[in-house]
């Protein structure tokens, strides 16, 4: 499941962001508590700043768009960009969901 702290976005220099959440669910949409399964996303008419899944023994870059989820969870950050639409798609063991964020 991949949610969205706003869906709309001041663009330009603005420091409006969104938080991104992934959960990794099963089919009553509950979260799956495991670790491991790789995601990655790829963020177009945004700006990226950054993702982690919360392990504070994990050694990766805040910049890297590939993560492997701890305990079924990850979070990234976007900012606006130019005006219109951007998109977030995540993608994880053959799956990819998507949220689409608008810029003002």
């Amino acid at each position: 499941r991949v949610t969205a702290s706003k869906t709309v976005l001041n663009g330009g220099d603005s420091a409006d962001a969104s938080v991104i959440r992934v959960e990794l669910v099963d089919e009553q949409g509950r979260t799956c508590f495991v670790n491991g399964p790789e995601v990655s996303v790829e963020v177009s008419g945004l700006v990226f700043l950054g993702m982690d899944n919360g392990d504070m023994a994990a050694r990766h870059s805040y910049l890297s768009r590939k993560l492997p989820l701890y305990n079924g969870r990850a979070v990234l950050y976007v900012r606006g960009g130019k005006q219109g639409r951007g998109e977030v798609a995540v993608s994880c063991e053959g799956f990819t969901e998507s949220v689409c964020i608008d810029v003002q």
